[in-house]
């Protein structure tokens, strides 16, 4: 099995590499960062992209390139995707596979419980909207070229090297500074704010699943199952680091936020392929802790 990575330099493209290049031929294509050996692709720009699909005689393509900031820049997921897609129709190039990645984000203000793959997506950021119009135009794609597309739904990845700005390396590095005695404060928007955290190992694991089996639905929650309050996460920060002194905590939000899509229903993906996570989020928060003090 002959598998290409794009975006294998961002956050999940680095797990996903991690993981199945010990299984398959793997190959990578990277706009920026590239790791070594990797080719040149610019997903806004079709001529690298029939370059590269030309270049390589390739079963899958796993696409982990976007853009997650809420933002204008945001637009670069529906047209990026649009021009991979339109390529591989117009150049006539043969796979067994196509798997793009789908976000949480897209279902927007759900309330409790766990969110299935068929409830209506209200996400209303603009990053929110930009997944929703990925999804819009990998419908259509299939519908008129039955190509072979899943989307991998992810709720929200972490592990050691996300970005330090995310929250939970946000809340380490304010642990760190207590601990060096130049601080005594944890600032969060809200302690019951609540999300459903999966590590980057199991996303990994979760698309090796699609890519070695036979998908019959178009989209999969990639999720741990478990809602995780903000107040339970720097528990556990405190906890994983020794931390001996009670810090002060400061909520910046005056309401309570509401529950976005706060806990995968993971049904699907167990019942059709057995997947379902292992790494436990005690175990994740001790890596990113890890990687922290080593930096």
């Amino acid at each position: 099995m002959r598998v290409l990575i794009i975006g294998s330099s961002g956050f999940v493209g680095r797990g996903v590499f991690s993981y199945i290049s010990k299984k398959y031929e793997v190959y990578t294509a990277d706009f920026s960062n590239p790791r070594e050996g990797s080719f040149f692709i610019n997903l806004m720009e079709k001529n690298t992209i029939s370059k590269v699909l030309n270049g390589l005689s390739i079963d899958i393509i796993v696409n982990c390139s976007g853009v997650v900031e809420n933002s204008d820049k945001a637009n670069y997921n529906p047209s990026s995707v649009k021009n991979l897609l339109e390529v591989i129709v117009d150049d006539d190039i043969k796979l067994s596979r196509i798997i793009t990645l789908g976000s949480a984000a897209e279902y927007g203000e759900t309330g409790n419980g766990p969110v299935k793959e068929n409830l209506s997506l209200k996400g209303v950021s603009k990053y929110a909207l930009s997944k929703i119009k990925e999804l819009e135009i990998v419908k259509d794609f299939v519908d008129k070229n039955n190509l072979p597309i899943t989307v991998a739904r992810l709720f929200n990845p972490i592990g050691p090297g996300m970005n330090h700005k995310q929250l939970i390396p946000s809340l380490v590095g304010q642990v760190q500074k207590i601990k060096s005695g130049s601080d005594n404060i944890i600032e969060v928007s809200r302690l019951d704010s609540k999300r459903d955290y999966v590590d980057v190992f199991d996303v990994a694991r979760a698309i090796d699943c699609i890519i070695g089996g036979n998908p019959k639905s178009l989209i999969y929650n990639i999720g741990s199952g478990i809602s995780t309050s903000n107040k339970t996460i720097i528990e556990l920060i405190i906890k994983e680091s020794d931390l001996l002194q009670e810090p002060t905590i400061i909520e910046t939000l005056k309401d309570s936020e509401p529950l976005y899509a706060s806990q995968a229903s993971i049904d699907l993906i167990r019942d059709e392929f057995g997947w379902e996570p292992v790494i436990g989020l005690d175990k994740t928060i001790k890596e990113i802790i890890h990687e922290a003090k080593i930096n």
